[in-house]
């Protein structure tokens, strides 16, 4: 397997996530190199308004072996609000499965909000 080419090995999944109170169904995949991530997304699309009324979006990305990553939760340092969210990789097999795994999560996303249409 060439370095940069990557291979799926599941099928995509449904599953359903609550998200504030709200069901999203959400989709997910196994992509694999010489590391394995899984990533699930999915959205209700556009509602209108704002949080308590609008739509929710669900996404997840998960190390299922071989992947030189870190996740980091950043915090206010008064409020302990969660300020944002790193995600940081090592290795040219995990930047591959990496950009996989953003480019289906925006197919997934734009998908779904266009069969809303």
């Amino acid at each position: 397997m060439d370095n940069l080419d990557c291979v799926v090995i599941d099928p995509i999944v449904n599953n359903t996530r609550k998200v504030n109170g709200v069901n999203v169904n959400t989709f997910a995949k196994t992509i694999t190199n010489h590391n394995v991530l899984k990533v699930e997304t999915g959205t209700i699309g556009y509602k209108g308004g704002n949080s308590k009324y609008s739509g929710r979006t669900y996404f997840r990305l998960g190390d299922l072996g071989g992947t030189d990553v870190n996740f980091n939760i950043l915090r206010h340092p008064q409020t302990a609000c969660t300020e944002a969210i790193e995600i940081t990789f090592g290795g040219d097999a995990e930047l591959r499965t990496f950009i996989e795994a953003l480019k289906w999560t925006v197919e997934v996303l734009e998908d779904t909000i266009s069969e809303q249409r």
